[in-house]
């Protein structure tokens, strides 16, 4: 019996990291230079917005036209209300960058919700509860327990609310609300920056992901860099590696996923009742069917394509935004791209033949 195949689906997954989401900008021009072109776009924080400009149907040109719009005071202002500093929720006033996001045209929402564009996962946390909660232009498929760790998901719309919503950073910005003021969300990096599994509910078949920060460099921080740290410069380092671990986790889970599946193959019908039976406690012939239809749908994961810096960004660049430092991160968001993506570039031309 000839084996069916699979539909391939590329998913592209942006970190958050404030200003250094430049960098997302270099990386999205090589890929598509290449022909690579996302079907998923999954983002986090400022990974949200240019998900969405992105999804808008933005190319890699206009997106760095945007971002050389931008200076941190399009970005971001000071309160002004000190008199009420004991009401305050947060420190920074994101009214022009709502703004701005606005008069510069970085989205086509009618566009996003449309079937014309590609599935579009927005991630925030709430508030209230902790949750991660997915913003999705379209439904995504059934969590699997065992499977990349589940979220809320919430089919609806795609508004600018939702968007706004990825980016409050806590204490920095102030949180959003969305469909009403129990509905409120913090940045999604602070529970998920790189959500992994949300791509994989989407059907992603090849993925692309995106790291503002270091990965697997041993001199990611250089000894000059070390040196340079002070008191009020450290809680960015610590930032950096917050913001990995849940990443750095949802790929162990795959792994794990990967060499179940692989030895899952081996067994014969006799030893997979046996191993719900042990294992899960399963004694019903109705039990044992409905984990072993369970545990044949799990199918193996792709590793991922990570690309990201090899050295440590300047903390600076999180809450700052310069269109010099901007042009710099999309020179450097390209090289590490061709870097990590130059081999299957021939391929993904011949595809999008």
């Amino acid at each position: 019996m000839e084996k069916q195949r699979v539909e391939q689906k590329r998913a592209l997954i942006l970190s958050g990291g404030g200003g250094r989401g430049a960098y997302h900008c270099g990386v999205y021009e090589y890929l598509e230079s290449v022909g690579w072109r996302p079907d998923i776009l999954v983002g986090t924080s400022i990974g949200a917005i240019n998900a969405a400009a992105i999804a808008s149907g933005r190319t890699a040109a206009q997106l760095k036209e945007l971002w050389l719009k931008l200076n941190t005071n399009k970005v971001q202002r000071l309160r002004t209300d000190i008199l009420n500093l004991d009401r305050w929720t947060y420190l920074l006033d994101t009214s022009p960058w709502r703004r701005s996001l606005l008069e510069d045209d970085w989205f086509d929402f009618d566009h996003i919700n449309s079937d014309r564009a590609p599935t579009l996962a927005i991630v925030t946390t709430d508030v209230w509860t902790g949750d991660i909660t997915v913003f999705c232009n379209r439904p995504l498929a059934e969590s699997r327990s065992g499977g990349p760790r589940s979220k809320r998901i919430r089919c609806e719309p795609i508004t600018l609310e939702h968007i706004m919503a990825s980016c409050s950073i806590p204490v920095v910005y102030p949180w959003t609300s969305v469909g009403g003021e129990e509905d409120t969300f913090w940045d999604g990096a602070v529970v998920s920056n790189t959500p992994l599994g949300t791509a994989l509910r989407a059907g992603a078949t090849d993925i692309v992901v995106v790291l503002l920060s270091p990965w697997e460099e041993k001199d990611a921080v250089t000894a000059e860099g070390r040196a340079s740290f002070k008191l009020w410069t450290l809680p960015g380092l610590a930032l950096d590696w917050v913001l990995l671990a849940s990443f750095r986790a949802d790929l162990k889970l795959c792994e794990a996923l990967n060499m179940f599946v692989a030895a899952y193959e081996f067994l014969d019908e006799a030893q997979r009742r046996d191993l719900v039976k042990h294992v899960w406690g399963a004694e019903s012939k109705e039990e044992q069917d409905a984990l072993l239809e369970r545990l044949a749908s799990y199918k193996f994961v792709r590793a991922p394509r990570i690309i990201a810096p090899r050295r440590l960004l300047p903390v600076e660049q999180i809450v700052t935004y310069d269109p010099e430092a901007h042009r710099q991160l999309f020179k450097q968001g390209y090289a590490d791209a061709v870097r990590v993506m130059r081999h299957v570039a021939a391929d993904a031309k011949d595809e999008g033949q």
